[in-house]
């Protein structure tokens, strides 16, 4: 039952995003007075807040966004039918290119102001999805060019729901991700649930988060960093007295190289997703061996596995401002999907921008304390009933400064002249 009621979802979740790409169409931003279409349009509205914003706030159930994700069903659809290769490479790196590629595409385009641009990039993304599967078998998009997979497949190692098997176990449907039911880290599971057809034995089931690292490849390393670099420039863009600080060396090394002013984002981008996260990760990693008798290795992903909680509650506080800013627009949106009467309202002045659903002289005391929440989880996830070692220790220290750096952002950010 809950196979089929996941299958109709994702099966509705589909048409309505063919009718997102239909609904976006041929409609710009063409000036400053239309720069709401970016809200005011359910294609933009849709993808770039509820599906977008939707994915990291599901994330602590699990990969709930995976489960009916419209790309993951066009991708199982042909690969049923199609010439069902296999890939015998870990291609997963692409997942960080792609989430580099769509913020430049972000940043430089400003593709999330123009409805017509989401569109291309729907579309784009779903006739790949479509040519995968009919070439390879599984959910090849998923597993290897996926964005969301990039960032859902490093928080989801804390989530509660997970897959477990019963008794006597019949799986009647191969697993469209290659795992095995019955032994996977509930991480690389996306809950699609289409192994449940057919199948008897499973179910799906609320777990305690797990609590052990595991050794990371190349590829996941590569793919945090990104990940890394990108939440931290998002959320340190708006705290200028450390924007400059983050800014001032892409800016010296511009200046050395003679390099013409239109490309210094480009080398910004540069330090902040590549540079600076690698050297932070690598100095903490080796500034942890002189303590910590283990491979490097080993001691590299147990520091990125200690990072995840902060990072996902950074990415969090930035979710609930987009949402609390930006879910007023929902009426618009569904009375007007175009946007097209909306903006014309606004020009004349008959409309306005709507209110926050929580007014920011409180919600920046609920952002205050989202980190502290974040923290006290962390602190019953890795360390409580443990007897302390200089590991323990010291992986405890790394996470209480990076705490204490959020919440001196949000003091920064929200509550202007109190630092």
């Amino acid at each position: 039952m809950l196979y089929r009621i996941t299958s109709i979802i994702r099966k509705f979740v589909l048409i309505f995003t063919i009718f997102l790409i239909y609904n976006g169409l041929n409609i710009y931003a063409k000036d400053q007075n239309e720069i709401l279409y970016m809200y005011a349009n359910m294609t933009n509205f849709s993808f770039w807040l509820i599906f977008l914003m939707g994915s990291i706030l599901l994330s602590p159930i699990g990969r709930v966004f995976c489960a009916i994700c419209p790309v993951g069903e066009v991708n199982f659809l042909t690969s049923r039918w199609g010439l069902k290769k296999r890939i015998y490479f870990n291609l997963s790196f692409l997942q960080g290119i792609a989430m580099l590629l769509l913020f430049l595409l972000v940043i430089t385009l400003h593709i999330s102001r123009h409805p017509h641009y989401t569109s291309l990039l729907i579309s784009t993304v779903l006739m790949t999805a479509l040519i995968l599967g009919l070439l390879f078998r599984g959910n090849i998009f998923c597993l290897h060019l996926c964005p969301a997979n990039g960032f859902l497949k490093f928080y989801s190692k804390f989530s509660f729901l997970k897959i477990i098997c019963n008794g006597d176990v019949k799986v009647g449907s191969p697993c469209m991700v290659f795992l095995n039911p019955c032994n996977h880290q509930r991480e690389n599971c996306h809950i699609c649930l289409r192994c449940f057809e057919n199948s008897e034995g499973l179910k799906v089931s609320f777990k305690k988060p797990e609590t052990n690292f595991t050794p990371l490849s190349i590829n996941d390393f590569f793919i945090f960093s990104i990940l890394f670099g990108l939440t931290i420039m998002a959320f340190i863009r708006v705290v200028r007295n450390i924007r400059e600080i983050f800014v001032y060396p892409p800016y010296i090394f511009s200046q050395i190289l003679n390099i013409d002013e239109k490309y210094i984002i480009y080398l910004v981008v540069f330090f902040g997703v590549i540079i600076y996260p690698i050297i932070f990760i690598l100095l903490v990693s080796f500034l942890k061996k002189v303590f910590i008798k283990d491979s490097l290795k080993n001691i590299i992903s147990e520091t990125i596995t200690y990072l995840i909680l902060p990072l996902f509650s950074v990415h969090l506080i930035l979710a609930l401002i987009k949402l609390n800013a930006r879910l007023g627009f929902l009426p618009y949106v569904i009375n007007d999907p175009s946007g097209k009467d909306t903006i014309m309202l606004y020009q004349m002045k008959k409309i306005g921008i709507p209110y926050d659903l929580i007014p920011i002289d409180i919600m920046k005391y609920i952002i205050l304390f989202l980190p502290l929440i974040t923290l006290f989880c962390a602190y019953f996830i890795f360390f409580k009933g443990k007897n302390y070692s200089i590991r323990d220790f010291i992986n405890m220290i790394l996470i209480i400064i990076f705490f204490i750096f959020i919440e001196i952002c949000i003091l920064m950010w929200l509550f202007k002249g109190i630092t």
